[in-house]
């Protein structure tokens, strides 16, 4: 065969047919043409498109820092004046005009009105109030349909709300509630402060934003008298930066060191629902806006969280998918608000016109690129195809064809179809040497298939339980390690045996055989097996194989598992039995009061006729209960400090509406968290005891009278029988007879 082969010329010594050769014909005609054309249009459209991002970013600075400035001009103007009122009700009564230290009827009227004409001067104000260390308080607040109301302590911590009407006068009483300002954060912050201060943002039930500014309030003679606080919403805050016109998609949002939303120009409200529907403040990082999330997350990340932001600060990076120029604006006042005014602007909101002159520029190379492929096209197809017949000639003798011959000093395309003739030969040598190799892989996978069956045989037979194999028949086909061992015989001395051929495994026999004789392809039981006297319980997974001619088994012990819960089983029955059958009461309740099981003695104290009637009845323990609502409050708070109350006796009211004495021992029940779950504890009825304690004391009283009157006896004896007595005695009785002779 090699002799009919033509031995090929060497290469062309000239050094430019060299390099030309080394590459096709066509690339030669058509890459230098296609990528000129390429680079011209390319560099024209580069710095094109360059200029319009600088020119974007020169404006979209200017943009920033102006909507930032308007933004903290109107914070500034809006968040003065809670300050301002704030301010005015400390110069009043530092000139003795606010009677704080003494909240008669009378003072406590004037005050009212003088918090009324304050509300009313400010549209914005939800409530201005203001508490004295003695309990006392007075409070008005602007309703959501405009009315004012008034709720003032004037017999602490009893507060009532009145209507207000144009006047400021009262009008109807429209509710009562436990209120004492001395335990209220604003009040506490105040004093510890002893200087006008701000509080958190919170929502109120309505689900809007408001915030506190609050003052000690002191006399001409620099005596403390109290303190004034102003609660504000903060809902204007959205709504201006809403109405700011920047761009499409611009944001504008302001958010606390802390990463809490405050406001933003979008829609979005600055708090979430929870699962008990209260409004929760969110973070700017849980905004549902996507720009406002990725933005928050980028600064958060990046300049250790907020921090790091005490000057106007300009940047641009890239979020939600495109290039983003933010200006961050700290926004702080004197008395501790520290916010940061973060302004936003896409890139893509000013790129309409530089992506319009993009496409423009993409579509002139485009063409460009096809008329220039077009004319490499024709121009390469002219000069190779006479090349292209030569190299089917080449073709036809790799097919056999022997009486073709190639010679070409060449190293272009054409010296390649030559080159490739010759090396035939060398590429079927090439292919057997392949098979060899094949060859050998197969056999090193044999020998990796072997591996693995022995790794998997080591595997089942560490595994801590039954494994087993068995044919159709019910013969073990294989066992793991730990049949071996459990029953102290060999694999070999097993494989061939019927499965009930060890012993105390009937059951184990009978599910096998059945599950043989079923339709079933897999299946699951619990089986008893008894090992050396020890009787086990066995969970078994058995599935079929191999079109059901063989069978895995696989057994857990569960042996322990079961003997615990039998114990639990036995553990709950005598708990069911002591709860049902304790002369005490027993009760489970929830954190807000509801009971969620109470045992028939809890239901008889209470002259209920069975659990169940109690659970419906009483709704709220706290509620429906306590005979007096002090200890209810006593009570709850105790449990809010310690986890566990004993002895704590009250008077409650039973079914029927009479009153009992209780004694009630509880105790919180918290996960392994420390999450509170439910109260559990034991009542008992003391009404005797409490009877007898009384009667006790009433002849203990009794008792001591008597010793005193008994005593009295004894000290006019006493006297009556003294020698001076009797010498004052005599000498009244002379003087007596005296004035009877006289």
């Amino acid at each position: 065969m090699s002799e009919n082969i033509a031995p090929v010329d060497r290469p062309s010594s000239n050094p430019i047919a060299k390099v030309a050769g080394r590459v096709s014909i066509w690339t030669l005609l058509a890459v230098p043409q296609i990528l000129l054309v390429t680079i011209i249009v390319g560099v024209v459209g580069f710095l094109s498109f360059r200029n319009g991002q600088r020119a974007v970013k020169d404006v979209t600075s200017q943009l920033r820092e102006e909507v930032s400035s308007r933004v903290a001009q109107r914070l500034e103007s809006y968040l003065h004046e809670p300050v301002l009122a704030v301010e005015s009700s400390a110069n009043a009564a530092k000139l003795d005009q606010l009677p704080l230290a003494d909240l008669n009827n009378e003072n406590l009227g004037y005050v009212e009105r003088f918090l009324w004409q304050q509300i009313r001067l400010f549209d914005y104000m939800y409530a201005v109030y203001v508490g004295n260390d003695q309990g006392k308080f007075v409070y008005v607040k602007r309703e959501d349909n405009g009315d004012l109301v008034a709720k003032p302590v004037e017999t602490p911590p009893q507060r009532i709300a009145y209507l207000l009407d144009a006047n400021g006068d009262r009008t109807v009483k429209i509710g009562t509630d436990q209120y004492n300002p001395r335990l209220r954060p604003w009040y506490e912050q105040t004093v510890a402060l002893d200087r006008i201060n701000w509080s958190d943002i919170y929502t109120y039930i309505g689900g809007e934003l408001g915030i506190t500014v609050a003052a000690p309030l002191y006399n001409r003679q620099q005596q403390f008298q109290g303190v004034v606080g102003v609660d504000y919403t903060l809902d204007l805050i959205g709504d201006f930066l809403q109405d700011l016109n920047i761009s499409t998609n611009a944001q504008v949002f302001i958010v606390e060191r802390s990463g809490g939303l405050v406001a933003t120009s979008t829609t979005e409200a600055p708090f979430s629902l929870g699962r008990d529907t209260e409004p929760q403040r969110k973070l700017a990082i849980e905004s549902n806006n996507d720009l406002t999330k990725a933005v928050a997350n980028h600064l958060q990340d990046n300049y250790d969280k907020l921090t790091a932001f005490q000057a106007p600060m300009q940047l641009d990076f890239q979020a939600a998918g495109d290039r983003q120029f933010v200006q961050v604006l700290p926004f702080q006042d004197e008395i501790g608000l520290d916010w940061l005014i973060v302004v936003v602007v896409p890139e893509q909101d000013f790129m309409a016109n530089i992506n319009a002159n993009t496409r423009i520029t993409v579509l002139l190379c485009l063409a460009a690129l096809i008329v220039a492929i077009c004319i490499a096209i024709l121009t390469s197809k002219w000069i190779v195809n006479p090349i292209l017949n030569l190299n089917h000639a080449i073709k036809d003798i790799s097919k056999g064809e022997w009486d073709q011959r190639v010679n070409l000093d060449r190293n272009d395309e054409v010296g390649e179809l030559a080159n490739s003739f010759n090396l035939m030969s060398a590429q079927l040598q090439s292919s057997f040497e392949s098979l060899e190799a094949r060859n050998i892989d197969l056999n090193e996978a044999k020998q990796e298939l072997a591996q693995a069956n022995e790794q998997m045989e080591a595997v089942l037979g560490a595994m801590p339980g039954l494994v087993a194999w068995f044919n159709n028949q019910g013969a073990y086909l294989g066992v793991n390690r730990y049949i071996c061992e459990t029953w102290q015989i060999e694999a070999e001395d097993l494989i061939g045996q019927k499965v009930g051929y060890l012993s105390g495994n009937v059951d184990l026999a009978k599910f096998i055989h059945a599950f043989i004789d079923s339709d079933r392809i897999a299946e699951t039981k619990l089986v008893e097996v008894a090992i050396n006297r020890s009787l086990r319980f066995y969970l078994l997974e058995v599935q079929k194989y191999q079109q059901g001619k063989a069978i895995v088994m696989v057994g857990i012990d569960i042996t322990e598992r079961r003997r615990a819960e039998e114990a639990l089983r036995i553990a709950e029955n005598k708990y069911r039995s002591i709860f049902e059958n304790a002369l005490d009461g027993i009760f489970q309740a929830t954190p807000d009061g509801n009971y969620l099981s109470v045992n028939p003695a809890m239901a008889k104290i209470f002259g209920y006729d069975s659990p169940e009637e109690m659970l419906i009845r009483t709704r709220e323990a706290s509620h429906d209960v306590y005979v007096d609502a002090s200890y209810r409050d006593r009570f709850t708070s105790l449990l809010d400090h310690v986890d566990e109350i004993e002895g704590f006796e009250y008077q409650v009211y039973r079914k029927d509406g009479s009153q009992i004495w209780i004694e009630e021992n509880v105790r919180a029940v918290r996960s392994d968290r420390g999450k509170l779950l439910f109260y559990e504890g034991m009542v008992q009825d003391i009404t005797r005891r409490k009877q007898e304690e009384a009667e006790l004391r009433r002849q203990v009283q009794e008792l001591k009278i008597e010793i005193d009157h008994q005593k009295r006896e004894r000290d006019v004896a006493q006297i009556i029988q003294d020698d001076y007595f009797q010498e004052l005695k005599l000498e009244a009785d002379r003087m007596r007879l005296d004035f009877e002779d006289f």
